[in-house]
Formats: C-alpha cells, structure tokens, sequence
C-alpha cells in the first residue's frame, strides 16, 4: 500500500503480526497537446511562492512537530528514499531516484506501460538492517515542472527483494540503468517512437547519460567519442529519440570545442535526417548562427557593454512540494485459547516538506520529514514523535562548495546512519571530492535533543574516472568517542565501475582501534545480452558493526559510563569483541526476458554466522549455518487485463534450526482511472525444532485512489496460523486495517 504513515512497530509487535503488516517508515511531459496544460498549471502554482515561503514552510512545520509531545518511546527504523528529481528531455524525461543506502539495480519490468516495477538488493554497510525498518514509503515529487510522473511508491518485504513502483499518467517507454555512486536510479522515459523499439532495449541511452555527464565535466573528447557510438549503433539497438538527440548535441560538443566544420557538418545532417525534430529549429539557429560568423569580417567590432540577454543570470527558480498525511492502524490477534489482544492501533501525521531556491550561482534547500504517532488503545505505549531529517544543504555551484547543517543521514563516508551535525564539501577539478563531517551520533529517530555523550568526526575524498573511465569510489577515515573511549577509528572505502554491460561495487571498512575487518563486501551484475542479467555478492561482516555499544548486550546497565563502574576501558572491548558475531554470505541469481510480456529470474543464497563468545555473565551463541535459500519469480505485463501486473514466486530455505516454503502471488489492476487495486496472497509452511510444523496463509487486499492533490488509501489483511505438527504452536488468527488519506502539494 502506499506509505500514507511513518507507523513503526515496537519489537513485541513486529514480532507478532509481521510479514502481514508492511510497516511504513520514517515520514517519513507529455503529448505537446498537454503540454501547455502542465505548463500553465505549475506557472500558476509557482508564482504563488516567495523565498521565504519556500524555506519557511519547512521551518514551520518542524517546530508543530517539535512542540506536539515529548518524545518517550524508543522505536527504530531507516528512511529508504531521500530524494526524486526530475529532469525534460528532447524525448521525454529522465529521473534521479536517490536512496539513503547503497543498492544494486536487479531488473524491470516491463519495457513500455504506464506502471514501472524496479526490483532492488539494497546493500547494508552499516548492519542495521534497513528492509526491517523501511517496508513502505512514497517520496515527495517535485512539482514545479509538467510531468506525466503521478506517484512513486518503495514496496520492502523480509521475504522478497524491494520494488520501487512508479505510475505514469500515459503510456512511456522505459530504460533503467544504475546511478553514480550506487545511491541512485536513472530512468529514462521517453514517449514510444514510431517503430516501437522500447528503452528498456535502447543501447543509446546509458551512453547518452555518460556524454551529458562528460560535457557538464568539460570532458569534450570523451563526450565526441560516446555521441559517435551512439550514431554508429544498428537501428534496431537505438530509438530515434536517442539517435536524435545524440545528434544534435555532438553538434554542440563539437562548436563548443572549436571545430566550427564539425559543428556545421553534424547540424546539417540532423536536419536533413529530422527537418521536422523536436530540436529542428534550435538547431537551424545554431547552424545559421555558425554560418554568420564564418562570413562575418575580420575586422573586430567594438564589443557592447550591454549584457546579452542569454548571459544574464537566470531569475530565482522558487519551489516548494511534500506532503501532509494522517493514517489509521489498527492490528489484533485473535488466539483459539483466549480473547483478542490488541498488537497495535495507532494514528499516526505525518509531514514531509522541501523548500528549494536555485539560481546559476548557488543553490539552496531545505528539508523535513517528520512524524506523530498517538497510541489510540492506550495499551501503556507512549506516544512517539520521531524526526527523520530536519536539515539545511547549501551549495555554490560556481566554486564547487557544499554545506549541509542539521540532522542528516550518510551511508557512505564511514557513517553509521543519522547524526546531528555539518558536513562540508569542495570539488577539485571535475573528478575529485574532498569532504569533512562532524557531528553527534542519533541511535534514534526519537531523540529530539542530541546526544552530547559521543562525537563523531570524519574526512572522505571521493574520485571519478580515475585511471579509466568508468571507475570511480571513496576513501574514507572517522571516528567516534564515548564516555572518554575511542568507540570507532575506521578507515575504507568503496569502488565502483559501470560500463554499458557491467556495473561492480566493492566496499570495505576496517576499524584500527578494535583491529578488526567491520565490512567486506563485492558486488556485481553482468548484462551478456539484452534480455540477459547475471549477479554475484559476496558479504563478510561483523554482526553488528563493531563498537563499544556491543559491550552492553546482556548487563544490567545501558550506559556506557555506568558499565565503566564495573569494567576497565581493556575489559569493555573485550566484552565488545565477545558479543561481535561473523556473519559470510555469497548469492548468484540470473534474470532472462522471454518477451515482451514475460520475464523469469532465480536466486542462491549460501550463508553462515559464527558463534559468540561467554563472558561478563553473559552466556555465548552457537554458530549456526550453512543456511541455503533458492528463489524463483515469473513476472508478467498485461495480465488478465490490460496494463495488468503480476508475478508468483515460490522460495525454499533450509536451515540450521528450521526449514520453510513460501509461495507467494501479487497483481496490479486499474478498475477507472486513478482507482487501484493490489490483491496479495502468500501461503508458508515452516517446520522448526522448537515450534514444529505449521501452515500460515496471509491474503490480502488493497486500495489507492487519487483525486486531484489528495491520495485515499484502504488495505486490508488477515495472517491464518494453523499448527500440524508439535507442541509449541497454536492456532491464531490475525487481522490488520489501515486508512489513510494525504494531501501532496
């Protein structure tokens, strides 16, 4: 269901009703007919904002956050999406989907339609287990610009890989492709060309993203040689868009490059291959503008101390979008030896907002994403407030500077999630980072007031298109210190590579105060054809990352400084060290395109966790593996009705302790337009040697209607427990209902 809440469960509850209850997280163009229309709608709307507004509204927002409650319960969870922009191209748009985690792009699904399904592995460098925090959530979109985008939704389930949904509001062709720095999406929809060649199989797009990125690094040689192989592609492995937009801009490439003949020459042949393109005229511009100045004479005029109008600097673009939303839940379990017990029933506001001011020197935006969550059934709870994101980010994009202030959160850099803080930055040219990070560490997204115990320092220097293209990464160094201990001294760093085919990621982080390997991990997906996708992953990790913080489990104390009392600085890593599990994992899976209908894809996952130590009164794990997991899924467009999604996987696991069975079907229909409906239905057999065996059946049904700026949301679900074999389950039926509504602005 759409994310209309931040609900999150306490660890009581998500351990009774999960998987049924998909918990929220933190909130957290067209035709050129239509055109005009989108165009005159967001004029209107824009003009209506200020600069103050813009920042304003953010500001405002939080403090009604702030002052509602003081905040008492302690729940966790992660933010999975951070932010959306949206970009007009020549053919259609391009999209920036960035995540608060690094991820690898697995598939999609389909390859024109007006619902796109993007299946995600997100990649946990910190050990905090993002999937079990944030299973739901829509971002805000921006909306100062037409755009046939409607709703973005992140769909995350302990049982199968997270999705990222996007619905269109026409019909688009796709093409989707990993962003830089493995943070991020790109996508590519562009409005089908007459030979109905979907993007997802244009071989020109990627290259395209790598020119544009190039000419924005001044990298015009490069640029030249990515726009000819596109030119030079077969027309059936390229759209005409494509075709033509690399055209016309390796026009450009070449008259801002000085090679006025080139320029000439590639501007001609895009007007004798395209006389009536969506860039004809721009382009007859540029080709009368080049021939003016070649008969132009010699003599020098004397230069106009007027400013020409293209130079001067652009007005201030004010923008300001989010979203306001209130959400009933309430979940009971009904057991065959008792009443009803009631494991959650909650309302829960939510508010995200951003502000942004841009002009050609400098950028400005600020961000909140907050979230109010008042126990109805009084059942001892206290009320929550928990503030995801309350931070400034300002950057000069002249100089190359960037500074972010408030609460923020990093995945990269070393850091191990949210902190109260600033982070500044300085580019070095057009390939290097520099950057420095201080700050006070957040455990939770409920602590409104930060925590002065530990600080938090680091320095990073990020790098692209060194030694090759294609290659880029980080190296980092931080720290953190705790009741006068060095609690982290880390040093690492990741390295990406991409090319038209491939795209690997390879992380490590090693803490030198502990002496210990935190993270190793390597990624990898290999495209041998169109239709064709393989991956690799290996993962060697401390569980959980190591610092002084592990040395609590199981004492009596939950202060560092207390436990201090008992234990010397030497004995407390030692406790920490004892209570450090390892954890290997290694996956291969494969995806294959039957057609333009059908796609089919399969995982094996290997994995093992080490045992822990006895010590400080408190007792050692056993280890426990090799664990073995096998997955298959069957995706298909256009089912039962047209535009119609579904999929059926089936997994097996076998375990140390227990071995289960899952089988699992999911559609998407459009009953009118704007009104949605997603039935689910997962059946589980488990057998384990503590509970023996039992059935879980958990179906399920959902709603989404959208009117104009507001979003009316219904899902309801029932968890059916029926014991066959063993003493130690029983019978227990579990029912969830959750309505929503949310106003986006």
């Amino acid at each position: 269901m759409t994310p209309l809440t931040s609900q999150v469960y306490s660890s009581d509850q998500v351990a009774a009703v999960d998987p049924i209850v998909r918990r929220a997280d933190e909130v957290d163009g067209t035709a050129s007919e239509h055109a005009s229309m989108y165009d005159r709608h967001y004029r209107r709307q824009n003009e209506r904002l200020s600069a103050a507004g813009a920042l304003g509204v953010c500001l405002l927002t939080a403090t009604l956050v702030l002052v509602a409650s003081p905040a008492r319960a302690q729940l966790r969870a992660s933010r999975a999406l951070r932010s959306v922009d949206i970009e007009r191209t020549d053919s259609g748009w391009a999209l920036k989907i960035e995540f608060e985690f690094p991820i690898r792009y697995l598939r999609h699904t389909p390859q024109t339609g007006r619902l796109l399904r993007i299946q995600i592995d997100p990649l946990d460098l910190s050990g905090e287990q993002m999937l079990l925090g944030a299973l739901r959530e829509s971002p805000a979109i921006p909306r100062d610009e037409p755009t046939p985008l409607d709703t973005i939704t992140y769909y995350g389930s302990v049982a199968e890989e997270p999705v990222v949904e996007l619905q269109f509001s026409q019909p688009l062709a796709f093409e989707v492709a990993q962003g830089k720095g493995s943070r991020s999406l790109v996508i590519h929809a562009e409005i089908p060309t007459a030979n109905g060649l979907a993007a997802g199989s244009d071989r020109g797009v990627p290259l395209l993203e790598r020119a544009r990125q190039s000419i924005r690094d001044d990298d015009l040689d490069l640029a030249i040689a990515l726009l000819t192989r596109i030119l030079e592609l077969p027309k059936e492995e390229t759209t005409e868009g494509t075709r033509m937009d690399a055209q016309e801009l390796i026009g450009l490439t070449y008259e801002r490059r000085g090679r006025a003949a080139h320029a000439q020459a590639e501007y001609e042949a895009y007007l004798e291959a395209h006389p009536d393109g969506p860039a004809a005229n721009r382009v007859r511009q540029r080709l009368a503008a080049l021939l003016t100045a070649a008969d132009a004479p010699s003599q020098a005029l004397r230069k106009s101390r007027r400013k020409p109008a293209s130079d001067a600097e652009r007005p201030i673009r004010r923008e300001l979008f989010g979203s306001l939303a209130t959400t009933y839940f309430r979940a009971e379990s009904l057991r065959d030896e008792s009443g009803g017990d009631y494991l959650a029933t909650n309302v829960l506001t939510d508010a995200d907002v951003t502000g942004r001011l841009e002009s050609e020197r400098w950028s400005l935006r600020g961000d909140f994403i907050g979230t109010y969550d008042v126990d109805v059934a009084d059942e001892g709870r206290s009320d929550d407030r928990r503030i995801s994101r309350l931070s400034i980010e300002i950057k000069d994009l002249v100089h190359g500077l960037e500074a972010t202030i408030g609460r923020q959160r990093r995945s990269d850099s070393g850091v191990l999630g949210r902190f109260d803080g600033a982070r500044l930055a300085a580019d070095l040219g057009a390939r290097w980072t520099i950057s420095a990070l201080a700050g006070l560490p957040v455990e939770s997204s409920s602590d409104s007031k930060p925590n002065t115990d530990t600080i938090l320092a680091g320095a990073a220097l990020d790098f692209e298109r060194v030694l090759f293209e294609g290659l880029e990464g980080q190296l980092f160094v931080v720290g953190r210190h705790t009741a006068s201990m060095t609690d982290r001294a880390a040093i690492g760093g990741e390295l990406r590579y991409a090319s038209d085919s491939t795209y690997s990621f390879v992380y490590l982080d090693y803490d030198a105060a502990f002496n210990s390997l935190n993270t190793f991990l390597a990624s990898g997906t290999w495209r041998p054809t169109l239709d064709t996708d393989l991956r690799l992953s290996i993962d060697r990790r401390n569980s959980p990352v190591m610092t002084l913080g592990s040395a609590l489990q199981g004492q009596p104390v939950t202060d560092l400084e207390d436990l201090k009392d008992t234990f010397s600085e030497s004995e407390i890593r030692d406790l920490a060290e004892d209570r450090t599990a390892v954890f290997w994992s290694g996956s291969i899976g494969a995806t294959q395109r039957l057609d333009e209908r059908l796609q089919v894809s399969g995982d094996l996952t290997v994995s093992h966790m080490s045992g822990t130590e006895t010590s400080g009164g408190v007792e050692g794990a056993d280890s426990s593996g090799p664990d073995i997991g096998a997955s298959i899924q069957l995706m298909a467009n256009d089912w039962l009705v047209e535009e119609g999604v579904g999929s059926i996987s089936l997994r097996y696991f076998e375990g140390e302790s227990y071995r289960s069975f899952l089988t699992s079907t999911y559609s998407r229909f459009t009953l009118i337009d704007d009104l949605r409906v997603f039935p689910r239905l997962r059946w589980e057999w488990r057998d384990s040697e503590v509970q023996g065996s039992r059935s879980l059946l958990r179906p399920s049904l959902e709603a989404d209607w959208r009117l104009a700026v507001w979003r009316l949301n219904a899902e309801a679900g029932i968890e059916w427990e029926e014991p066959i074999s063993g003493d130690g389950t029983f019978e227990e039926l579990t029912y969830f209902i959750e309505l929503g509504v949310r106003w986006e602005f």
